[in-house]
């Protein structure tokens, strides 16, 4: 609309030129109504704020595009300013109605709620522009408290006002308020390229998908962004063999540690995710252009090198499809374990697997369930059901031999009794060698053996030959002899 306001508020002080307006109840009640403190000003909110312009000239001097900025990396967190350097959104505005209350607070931001719709993202209080830089760690801090005991989210977040990716840089931590003040603090470090338009957003419409249609005030105060050193992790931060990763697998407290709405369904992907009954449900009408383009994550888990995991969860499809599991490192998406899921229509499957980490330690995995188009393969729009999702650390370590059968998922006990049997059936086979060749050395022997009595035979048939010859020859011999001695006779 290219509306321009110069403006320093409030506007309306506690004078003599105002005490006409002060007195007239419907006018000063008016006023009152668009004035964000809720008050009129007095000369002590002017203490320590005066802005002068020593301009040197006469005249008249136009000034424009004054900013005046804190030195800080949010702006107005205790209220002191009113509502300076927030927006408060409502998707439908009658259900909402706020103050800056500085009557039975000390400068609070009060918002009362009639319904909170049925998304968390319905009502938000946020602050835009605050810069985060890659790699430094920072503490966000708030205090709050409702008069009817339910859930809050907040988070340091990118602005997906272009490209609906509203990634929370902080993660999206869900707290419990109750009508006693409390305060809340996250630390955590930005991973992810520096970026000067970080949104504050803190939700609360229907969170974790818990709506509530009765009437109900939140009050916050004291919110602060500051830089820290990287906390110390304590030994018993460490996670120990058998303890469970994944918080909220169950989805027994809803979304709680599963994102928020919009970090779901990514356009042009299309559909509606519900946890209402203690499972993630969702309900695909257009798988979009790629596999993240629909996406269940948990961010901020831990994998340690050398350690031993087992990785499970339920899930099940109206439709054969398939499905992406990943476990890989958040911002620079390092490729740590993961799997393609084939799933048959309305066939619950138990999806189990186990594997070691090769690489560094790394404490800013993300959990990535993918359900949107994955590339050659058919995706038909489809209802998938999640639940019961577990990431356990099994061991510490495990024997090399082992790593390559478990791309196959055969057991630790049955890759063992494997090794045993293939050593038995190496021994046999080679004992049954041992006895072939024993066998053939006999019967190569026994050949020899053969061959020599045949040689032996055959001497003895060319002797006896012979001596049939001789005898012959002699015979034939003495009968010539005995024809020539009968002739002489005669």
């Amino acid at each position: 609309y290219d509306i321009q306001v110069n403006a320093i508020a409030p506007g309306y002080m506690v004078t003599n030129n105002t005490a006409q307006l002060r007195n007239d109840e419907d006018r000063s009640a008016e006023i009152l109504d668009r004035i964000p403190a809720g008050r009129w000003g007095t000369p002590d909110d002017m203490k320590g704020a005066a802005l002068t312009f020593q301009l040197g000239v006469s005249g008249t001097v136009y000034v424009d595009n004054v900013r005046v900025q804190e030195d800080g990396l949010l702006v107005n967190g205790d209220f002191s300013n009113g509502t300076t350097g927030y927006e408060v959104y409502a998707y439908t505005a009658s259900d909402i109605s706020y103050i800056v209350d500085s009557l039975n607070e000390d400068n609070a931001f009060s918002i009362d709620i009639k319904n909170t719709g049925d998304s968390d993202w319905k009502i938000q209080l946020k602050q835009n522009n605050i810069t985060l830089e890659k790699g430094k760690w920072y503490k966000l801090t708030l205090d709050a408290k409702s008069t009817l005991d339910r859930k809050m989210m907040y988070a340091l977040q990118k602005d997906g006002t272009a490209d609906n990716d509203w990634t929370p840089y902080s993660g999206n931590p869900i707290v419990d308020l109750t009508n006693e003040y409390q305060t809340f603090s996250k630390t955590f470090q930005m991973t992810y390229p520096t970026d000067e338009e970080t949104i504050l957003s803190i939700s609360m419409g229907a969170v974790g998908g818990i709506t509530i249609d009765k009437k109900h005030t939140i009050v916050i105060d004291n919110i602060t962004l500051e830089e820290v050193e990287e906390p110390e992790k304590e030994p018993e931060e460490e996670s120990k063999a058998g303890k469970e990763l994944i918080i909220n697998g169950d989805f027994k407290n809803g979304s709680e540690s599963w994102g928020y709405e919009g970090s779901w369904i990514f356009a042009p992907a299309a559909g509606r995710v519900d946890f209402s009954n203690e499972k993630a449900v969702f309900d695909i009408t257009n798988p979009g252009e790629a596999d993240w383009n629909v996406q269940l994550k948990q961010s901020g888990l831990t994998l340690e090198k050398g350690a031993f995991y087992k990785v499970s969860f339920d899930v099940k499809s109206s439709q054969a499809r398939t499905v992406k599991l990943a476990l890989m490192t958040a911002g620079t998406y390092d490729w740590y374990d993961g799997a393609d899921i084939a799933l048959e229509a309305d066939e619950e499957l138990t999806f189990e697997k186990e594997f070691t980490v090769t690489k560094e330690t790394s404490d800013i995995i993300d959990f990535q369930i993918s359900m949107g188009l994955i590339t050659g393969v058919d995706t038909p729009a489809s209802t998938i059901e999640i639940d019961n999702i577990s990431l356990i650390k099994v061991t510490e370590a495990e024997p090399v031999q082992t790593l390559l059968l478990r791309e196959e998922m055969v057991p630790l006990e049955d890759c063992i009794a494997t090794e045993e049997t293939e050593e038995e059936e190496l021994a046999t086979e080679e004992e049954t060698v041992e006895e072939e060749l024993t066998t053939e050395e006999e019967t190569e022997e026994e050949k020899l053996t053969i061959e020599e009595t045949e040689e032996e035979e055959l001497t003895t048939e060319e002797e006896t030959v012979e001596e049939e010859r001789t005898t012959t020859e002699e015979v034939e011999e003495e009968k010539i002899t005995n024809i020539e001695v009968s002739e002489k006779i005669q």
